[in-house]
């Protein structure tokens, strides 16, 4: 009985594992190559570009490096946002949930 079902789990998980879809990598509007990056307390803003324009981008604090290419997904433009901690205005910036 106990080997009929490790049996029958093996064939399950096997099969699940080898079903899956491949992973699709990100589309070039939903990355940055970063420029510039200014940390604050609970932020980090990027400044870079990707294959169609430039433009500056927040999430939540991480290490973020120059020269790196970061993805994202979800996002929510603000315009004209004035960060207080910066004493700065953004024409346009991208808020991302995570890279």
């Amino acid at each position: 009985m106990k080997r009929k079902l490790i049996l029958a789990m093996s064939i399950f998980l096997f099969s699940y594992c080898t079903s899956e879809k491949p992973v699709e990598l990100p589309q070039d509007d939903h990355a940055i190559v970063v420029e510039e990056v200014i940390q604050v307390d609970n932020y980090t803003y990027l400044f870079g570009k990707n294959a169609q324009k430039t433009f500056w981008l927040a999430s939540p604090r991480f290490d973020a490096q120059k020269g790196k290419t970061y993805y994202f997904g979800e996002y929510m433009e603000m315009v004209n946002f004035h960060s207080k901690v910066l004493n700065r205005t953004f024409d346009s910036i991208l808020f991302v949930p995570s890279l």
